[in-house]
């Protein structure tokens, strides 16, 4: 892309697109990741995919951070300077199964450097995330949950907030 073709984005597009540019230069597209592995199986094995948020509200969630551009574009430089090694590392902390690691690095950075993104993307998402989850586990039937890493770990992440709820969270790697 072109610099002119970013100049109708808002700041938080242009960092979200920056940053999967920089992923699949490294070979980590979308198209390969855990989330679309298991969307596509679930297609295929023609199971029911619920988000749990839409495209409207993650639309919202990050036009929310149009009020903060330069908190965005500077965690967009931030991680572009991180590059592979950056991504290897959170591919690490995923494989470990160790959610404190990604809260110790990143996220505790995200919090105390830009609360506001941090409110708006963790603590707003897992919040609703939270109460449809709740209502599935309420079904009979079985429900397979896929967040990403950064919404696993640390104060406001859905393993704490469910068991603050009650619930029994057991790691199954």
């Amino acid at each position: 892309m072109s610099v002119g073709q970013f100049a109708s984005f808002k700041p938080s597009l242009v960092s979200h697109v920056l940053l999967e540019m920089e992923y699949s230069k490294h070979g980590r597209s979308r198209e390969y990741g855990v989330d679309d592995y298991f969307y596509q199986k679930a297609k295929a094995d023609g199971k029911v995919r619920l988000p749990l948020d839409t495209p409207d509200e993650q639309v919202i969630a990050f036009e929310k951070l149009s009020n903060t551009p330069n908190s965005t574009i500077n965690y967009a430089i931030d991680m572009l300077e991180e590059g592979i090694e950056g991504i290897k590392e959170t591919e690490a902390v995923w494989r470990s199964g160790d959610l404190d690691k990604p809260e110790e690095a990143s996220e505790k950075e995200r919090r105390e450097q830009r609360p506001e993104e941090y409110q708006i993307l963790m603590v707003e998402r897992n919040s609703k995330w939270l109460v449809k989850i709740e209502e599935y586990a309420q079904t009979e039937q079985v429900e397979f949950v896929l967040v990403g890493l950064a919404h696993m770990g640390g104060p406001h992440g859905l393993i704490k907030s469910l068991e603050d709820k009650g619930y029994k969270i057991e790691k199954l790697i």
